[in-house]
């Protein structure tokens, strides 16, 4: 996790800090992070500003000096509250610092090493995510939800026979969720009957979330496909099962299964296929690109194939073979095309090519243009790196005309005016802006960027200051905190 950094100016200057986001599970978030960005600030860092967040950290607890302190029940919640404050927050290892002092408040307490262990598991430490809730099981032998997460541990460490033998032994092997992990355990080592039977049990539980209902009819649509197909051989079966633990995030799981598959079967297409989409989630880049291949080597002209072996160069940072890849998608007929554009767009971005970028932007444009924040970027784009102040107008005209309903419109109108040098017309597009949302915290920022060139620096902070506070976690209050620190340093 990135340090905390602070800007502190003057007495008066405004606080931001950068934290770095939890890493995702999925290339898809990881891409779809690229291209989300707030109006007039495409290309911005982003800095999310904490001070709200120790505000309450700290409320929760009154420092006093070490020797007036008395361990009670308070001090104990009080770890935990904090724990969960900086956990939801991302802030894992601060998060999990909190909950070992909870720990030794009460060292008879189960309940920290359940939080630890889950903490441990979205930093991908599965064997400390283990450990812990195998001192959590320690303490309290009925512990479902130490039971749950040794099972998650077991099955990510892709320890699955000792993750049977594990939930066999348990004496809570009647819960349903326990139910769902041995159904998988069962389809991994082939007794499909009984698997069957215990997905349908846990649908038909009455105190499950619905998430383990749903996940778990996945499963039967698997062995619903099979059935419909009389004479299937198992190794379509196993590869069916795959497909339903990488629609579950087992992942682990279905790369155990595939590989039984394709050491029986090598020319297995979609096995290839599913095993790179698994390494993929994974973000085990490398080893979904080899995946890929091998299925491209069986099949050159099928477009998933070609457009998920460019994901998995995407994550390698080889942008030339990601974007041979996904205009062979193209060629090929993947669909939606604007999912494919939208890539080409973010990787010439990034190489950085900002031309062809801008022209698969407005490619995106011209397939969906559904969303007024899909104008953001092409905009920025032509304002900031290509100087076509011509093109940037045309492209807030349209978006104008396509929601003239939402403030976002006004503001992209306005905001593309100010590089035109119109700062009265501009001004007026603002304004409009505002009266149909008073919170649109893009609209303060840009009508302080006039106010500052005209001269009107009070005027200017004023803006800056309710930019910032109306947008104080993302980009937009960022930029409005760092152009107010700027004026008061004058």
């Amino acid at each position: 996790m990135a340090k905390k950094r602070v800007t502190l100016r003057k007495k008066h200057t405004i606080i931001t800090s950068a934290k770095q986001k939890p890493r995702m599970k999925k290339i898809f978030f990881a891409l779809l992070a690229l291209i989300i960005v707030t109006v007039g600030l495409a290309g911005a860092s982003i800095f999310l500003n904490k001070t709200d967040l120790w505000t309450s950290i700290l409320s929760l607890t009154q420092e006093e000096p070490e020797e007036n302190k008395v361990k009670t029940s308070e001090n104990y919640e009080s770890y935990l509250a904090k724990g969960d404050l900086l956990f939801e927050n991302g802030y894992y290892t601060l998060a999990i610092n909190e909950y070992a002092s909870a720990a030794q408040e009460k060292p008879e307490a189960a309940e920290p090493y359940n939080l630890i262990g889950n903490t441990y598991l979205e930093l991908r430490n599965y064997e400390k995510s283990l450990s812990n809730f195998q001192i959590s099981l320690e303490k309290s032998s009925e512990n479902i939800n130490a039971v749950i997460g040794m099972a998650k541990s077991y099955f990510h460490l892709s320890q699955f026979d000792t993750a049977r033998n594990f939930l066999d032994s348990s004496n809570l092997a009647e819960n349903p969720e326990v139910k769902y992990y041995l159904a998988m355990l069962y389809a991994y080592e082939g007794e499909y009957d009984r698997s069957k039977e215990t997905f349908t049990k846990v649908t038909e539980e009455t105190d499950i979330t619905s998430e383990l209902a749903a996940n778990s009819q996945k499963f039967l649509d698997s062995y619903t496909t099979y059935d419909a197909q009389l004479g299937g051989q198992e190794s379509h079966l196993r590869t069916l099962i795959a497909e339903a633990c990488t629609k579950v995030s087992q992942d682990e799981l279905a790369i155990t299964i595939l590989y039984q598959v394709l050491s029986q079967t090598p020319t297995y297409r979609d096995a290839w296929i599913l095993l790179g989409y698994a390494y993929l989630n994974l973000e085990k880049y490398e080893d979904s690109a080899s995946a890929f291949e091998e299925a491209i080597e069986l099949d050159t002209t099928k477009p998933e194939t070609n457009y998920f072996l460019a994901l998995a160069y995407l994550g390698q940072d080889r942008y030339e073979e990601a974007i041979t890849y996904l205009e062979l998608a193209l060629v090929y007929g993947f669909e939606p095309q604007v999912q494919v554009y939208q890539k080409l767009a973010e990787t010439y971005f990034l190489i950085p090519d900002y031309e062809l970028a801008t022209r698969n932007y407005e490619k995106v444009l011209d397939l969906n243009d559904t969303d007024v924040n899909y104008f953001v970027r092409p905009i920025w784009l032509n304002m900031e790196k290509l100087g076509n102040i011509d093109k940037a107008l045309e492209l807030a005209k349209w978006a104008l005309s396509s929601h003239p309903d939402e403030a976002m419109s006004y503001n992209l109108m306005g905001w593309a005016m100010i590089s035109a040098q119109d700062y009265e017309e501009a001004r007026t597009y603002l304004e409009d802006a505002l009266s149909m949302d008073d919170d649109l915290a893009a609209a303060y920022l840009n009508l302080g960027t006039i106010d500052e060139i005209e001269g009107d620096l009070e005027s200017a902070k004023e803006n800056y200051k309710q930019a910032y506070t109306l947008d104080q976690n993302d980009s937009v209050g960022a930029l409005a905190a760092e152009k107010y620190n700027n004026l008061l340093n004058q």
